[in-house]
């Protein structure tokens, strides 16, 4: 079976433990056999939300994430 891929959504601005939030974010999906595009690894000059539509999932995290509402239109939910 092939494993889905899922955006990991979340507030990263003003929230000095978000690195750590992320990374225990990540390792659940991963062990739930999902690959995970984790936002808080990639370069500081972003990522386009259009590029987060290929994956077909968004997982937020305590549906805190700044635009959540618009990455959740979207794709579907992980359930995570």
């Amino acid at each position: 079976m092939q494993k889905k891929t899922v955006y990991l959504a979340g507030k990263i601005t003003g929230d000095p433990f978000y690195r750590s939030k992320f990374y225990e974010a990540q390792k659940k999906l991963e062990e739930g056999g999902f690959i995970v595009v984790n936002p808080a690894l990639l370069p500081s000059e972003g990522f386009p939300l259009h590029a987060a539509e290929i994956t077909g999932f968004i997982s937020s995290l305590n549906g805190d994430a700044a635009g959540g509402s618009a990455k959740n239109r979207c794709a579907g939910s992980t359930g995570f």
